[in-house]
């Protein structure tokens, strides 16, 4: 049993059939053996973000932490690959620089 939790509650139009969806949490119906991709919605305004990977049966996980503001979101996978990407807007002039961070922890329950 999976389960994928959000800083913000992802919201948005075409949500995988597989998906269930409930506030910040999005957990799995079924394992599914087609590829799947959403991009939701629902982190606008947000100066960071993070999300967190659970496997209930295991006790492990995962959580990505950011540092920026989020552009856009994407979760993607098949099977019992998931991967959610965290996209940052980057503008960078010529002789400038710009830093931001991706913190990366790793658990047991």
């Amino acid at each position: 049993h999976n389960h994928l939790t959000f800083s913000f509650a992802p919201r948005g139009e075409k949500i995988p059939e597989v998906f269930d969806v409930s506030g910040q949490t999005i957990t799995w119906k079924a394992v599914p053996n087609w590829e799947f991709y959403w991009s939701p919605v629902g982190f606008e305004g947000q100066s960071s973000a993070w999300w967190e990977l659970t496997n209930e049966n295991r006790k492990i996980g995962m959580r990505e932490t950011t540092d920026f503001p989020i552009l856009r979101v994407g979760i993607w996978g098949k099977a019992h690959v998931v991967s959610p990407e965290l996209f940052i807007h980057l503008r960078v002039e010529p002789g400038t620089s710009k830093s931001w961070t991706r913190s990366y922890l790793f658990f047991n329950k």
